[in-house]
């Protein structure tokens, strides 16, 4: 009986076209395109070059990087049905699970803040009865 040896696979580079196979294969970064090794190397070099050639550019303007500042937003609970969510300051009060307009902040009732109370309470009550 003969050995069947199986034909190898080969792959088509997206870049350059040529029939590789398997082992000179590598996907592109966008996890898609399949390059050959040759390509990719090529493509990781100009993508080095690249993003040097951005932070260079930044540096050289002068101006420095500012990561962009979030609007204030608050912590809220929706009194109807307790949702809870994120509302941006000025924004319309209403909540977008049930659409009712009763909301309260969430920040009003941390559980540090609800033992402080009530342990102050307690030492009210305690004194009063002494």
């Amino acid at each position: 009986m003969d050995d069947i040896v199986p034909a190898e696979t080969t792959y088509t580079c997206s870049s350059c076209k040529k029939k590789v196979k398997f082992e000179d294969i590598r996907y592109a970064a966008d996890g898609k395109k399949l390059l050959c090794a040759v390509c990719f190397k090529k493509n990781e070099k100009s993508k080095k070059t690249s993003e040097e050639n951005t932070l260079n550019a930044k540096k050289s303007s002068g101006t420095p990087d500012v990561p962009k500042q979030k609007p204030e937003t608050l912590k809220v609970t929706c009194v109807d049905c307790k949702y809870k969510f994120s509302l941006k300051k000025g924004s319309k009060p209403r909540c977008p699970y049930c659409g009712g307009e009763r909301i309260m902040r969430d920040d009003q009732f941390s559980a540090e803040k609800l033992l402080g109370e009530v342990s102050g309470s307690e030492e009210d009550t305690d004194s009063d009865t002494q």
